[in-house]
């Protein structure tokens, strides 16, 4: 695989910052290295446009924008813990298969801000509960993935961070995707039309 920048292992405490990064495998991949700052880049035409992977922890992925990749920004732990993570205001779009996605044991991570829209998912999580997407433009329908259960994409779509609406859709065997509108969101109401790619029970 090509990477367009690959920050690995000892190569900590870092700046990626206003590059534009095409046709990699990989746009900006960190591997097992943590305290990393990504800010204000480019990413298209890439497999992955930026992917963090195996103990990569406490990094701030912040300002950049993804866009037709294969996947946007993506964490995929595998056996190992990428936590504490922290995705800020980033603009990920039209990407054909995921926005941004949290794999198996990556756990406290957040997505605040920004826009996620028009890929094929915007969001996906698989076998993870922990992570939680706040003001992240939910303003018409997103489609959200659930793949190895547990499962929960957790959505908080105000400042005051009182209200969270968690949903987990049983994906054992078989990818299941909501397609979801938010008609309402107050603290005296919330309400939400979910439309689901198989026969599923969620549960909120």
């Amino acid at each position: 695989s090509t990477n367009g920048i690959y920050l690995t292992g000892n190569n900590r405490i870092n700046t990626v910052m206003n590059c534009n990064i095409t046709d990699f495998t990989n746009g900006i991949y960190i591997y097992n290295s943590s305290n990393n700052t990504v800010i204000k880049n480019n990413l298209t035409g890439n497999m992955y446009g930026i992917i963090l992977q195996y103990y990569s922890s406490n990094n701030t992925i912040a300002n950049n924008t993804a866009y037709k990749n294969t996947n946007g920004i993506v964490l995929m732990a595998l056996s190992s813990n990428n936590k504490n993570n922290n995705l800020i205001d980033n603009v990920v779009f039209e990407n054909t298969d995921s926005g941004i996605g949290f794999g198996t044991t990556s756990e406290n991570n957040t997505v605040r801000g920004g826009s996620i829209m028009n890929n094929y998912k915007d969001y996906y999580t698989s076998g993870t509960t922990e992570n939680y997407f706040i003001n992240t433009n939910f303003t018409e329908s997103r489609k959200i993935g659930f793949y190895t259960d547990p499962s929960w994409f957790n959505y908080n779509n105000e400042t005051t961070g009182n209200i969270w609406l968690k949903t987990n859709v049983p994906a054992t065997g078989l990818s299941v995707t909501i397609t979801r509108k938010l008609t309402n969101w107050s603290q005296p109401l919330i309400q939400w039309n979910d439309t689901s790619s198989l026969s599923k029970i969620a549960t909120y």
